[in-house]
């Protein structure tokens, strides 16, 4: 007799994450839900012992866990991508390795509020952070403006990136779709996000449930490590958001260019950030100026003319 379809599928992507593995697996397989679930775990050919240790606990829980090794690495999109491919279930969540989920009712409770809001196909949560290098809490992903319930989705286009994390997602399978837009993006998570705002509502539930490590030395923001890596990064995003815009009939043109806004702003911080030549970023600025909302504008100045010798590295 087969098994019963799974209701949640929760996907892992994971490499060279050997000191927090286990603790993202942990906190998976320690969730308590009452309905068929299967976890995923992308491996992608690691250098260090995680795979081991994914394969422990596909070994120990044979049942649940199902891991897919690689021969090569197919870098962040790649694995992700054919990671998501073989999930099953009706709702799927996600953990990247070195982030991990803190409350055993996580997936529970978001299948209850997903399941009890038949228009919202893509959910959220409050989040901790956890910095590596001080070894401290804080909690830059838990956002004032949001209540648990259906969001406003140009508020998620203001806050950019920043809305949301990974972890802390959860969404309904017949959200997805594979444009080519999605197919060439450069990360996963918000193209995630885009296909949302263009299918259903999206909530939010005030729950803090899992945590972001930061400066791990794998994580995401720090593969930039320098501007033309982040200028690469930038220009892929805007090829994706272009796309999109066009697949959607400029349907979302005004909170796209908010968006735009506000990544014509981080991407000067970044140059300021490198660059400690007053006539460089007086330049820059001047170049960028017409991308930037009046308040972008003014923030920009007083970084140059005001800030230039005090570094920023938040936020970015």
């Amino acid at each position: 007799m087969s098994s019963p379809l799974p209701v949640i599928s929760v996907f892992v992507i994971t490499y060279n994450h050997e000191p927090f593995i286990a603790a993202a697996l942990e906190g998976i397989v320690n969730q308590q839900v009452e309905c068929p679930m299967e976890v995923i775990i992308g491996e992608d050919c690691s250098t260090d012992g995680t795979y081991a240790i994914c394969r422990a606990y596909a070994e120990k829980y044979p049942s649940l866990i199902r891991l897919l090794p690689s021969e090569r690495n197919l870098k962040m999109m790649g694995n992700f991508l054919r990671t998501l491919h073989e999930c099953k279930g009706e709702y799927i969540a996600f953990c990247e390795g070195d982030d991990y989920w803190t409350d055993p009712d996580k997936l529970r409770k978001q299948l209850l509020f997903l399941k009890a809001n038949p228009s919202m196909v893509f959910a959220f949560h409050g989040s901790k952070t956890f910095d590596e290098r001080t070894r401290t809490f804080g909690t830059y992903y838990r956002h004032p403006g949001f209540m648990t319930g259906v969001i406003d989705k140009a508020t998620l286009f203001e806050k950019g990136g920043g809305a949301f994390v990974s972890p802390s997602i959860m969404f309904r399978r017949s959200l997805l779709t594979y444009p080519d837009w999605f197919l060439n993006a450069p990360t996963g998570d918000f193209p995630l996000l885009l296909l949302a705002v263009a299918t259903g509502d999206i909530g939010y539930m005030e729950d803090e449930m899992c945590v972001v490590r930061q400066f791990t030395g794998v994580s995401w923001s720090e593969s930039f490590k320098s501007l033309e890596a982040y200028q690469q990064y930038y220009e892929k995003e805007s090829l994706l958001i272009e796309a999109f815009d066009q697949s959607t009939g400029h349907r979302f043109a005004s909170w796209l260019q908010s968006f735009n806004q506000l990544r014509a702003y981080r991407l000067l911080i970044r140059y300021f950030h490198v660059n400690r030549s007053w006539i460089s970023r007086a330049g820059y600025f001047f170049k960028t100026l017409p991308k930037l909302n009046l308040g972008f504008a003014v923030k920009s100045f007083a970084r140059i003319f005001i800030g230039v010798n005090k570094e920023h590295v938040q936020g970015l």
